[in-house]
């Protein structure tokens, strides 16, 4: 896993979140659209699964959210691709993954299309999880 995943991940919250954002850049689109479903899938996820996380954790992810515009300038789908096998095992809980994978879809068609490359995460992920 990079560098940067391997750092920033810790739990199934981080990794859900991690899915989230680098799902939506696996179009090479960024767009506002997809920053606001984020937020509300991140939303959901606090309100629904984590509200015991400590507020400093999502707080460091609320930051990067917010400049999630540069992480795509060097966002890269192969490296994601090579790391989801790893992001995705953080995540146990099977209710926690049919969340996020439904999260992701949603994500996937906030920019109204759903790209070959969001579509490859997706079905990727369906295979990991057995879903």
């Amino acid at each position: 896993m990079s560098d940067f995943s391997n750092d920033a991940i810790t739990n199934e919250f981080d990794a859900a979140v991690m899915l989230f954002c680098m799902t939506a850049l696996a179009d090479g689109q960024f767009v506002p659209e997809e920053l606001a479903e984020i937020k509300n899938q991140v939303s959901f996820l606090k309100l629904n699964n984590f509200f015991e996380l400590k507020q400093y954790k999502i707080s460091n992810w609320d930051i990067f959210l917010e400049n999630l515009h540069l992480a795509a300038k060097n966002f890269s789908l192969d490296h994601f691709i090579q790391d989801l096998p790893e992001i995705a095992a953080k995540i146990t809980d099977k209710e926690l993954q049919s969340d996020v994978l439904s999260a992701l879809f949603s994500i996937s068609y906030s920019d109204d299309e759903f790209h070959s490359n969001e579509k490859m995460v997706t079905t990727e992920l369906a295979k990991i999880w057995n879903i």
